[in-house]
């Protein structure tokens, strides 16, 4: 692992995620992995694609496991430059999905 740091709520009327949202930086190749964790289990992962400019996103099947989770879902995609969605829409995302890095 690379690092570590607290989810920040960038994106969110709340002041913090106390702690309860978690990513961790690893190293792939020439690119990067984020996993974030949301109350110590792993919901999704983005890989930057350093080569192709493209973030990859993939949930997994505990993503959607409390409203709470949601929120650090949406918070994490929205970071990487996803629009902001509903839980419909993000679910609508499963497997994994990419989106252009550079606007």
């Amino acid at each position: 692992m690379e690092r570590s740091y607290l989810l920040d709520a960038a994106h969110s009327n709340q002041k913090s995620f106390g702690g309860k949202a978690v990513v961790e930086v690893w190293r792939k190749g020439a690119g990067l992995d984020y996993e974030l964790f949301s109350y110590g289990t792993h919901v999704a992962t983005v890989s930057d694609d350093i080569m192709g400019g493209y973030y990859h996103l993939t949930l997994l099947p505990a993503w959607d496991y409390s409203n709470t989770t949601v929120k650090h879902v949406r918070e994490f995609i929205q970071q990487f430059g996803w629009k902001h969605m509903t839980k419909a829409q993000i679910g609508e995302l499963r497997g994994t999905c990419s989106v252009y890095k550079y606007r």
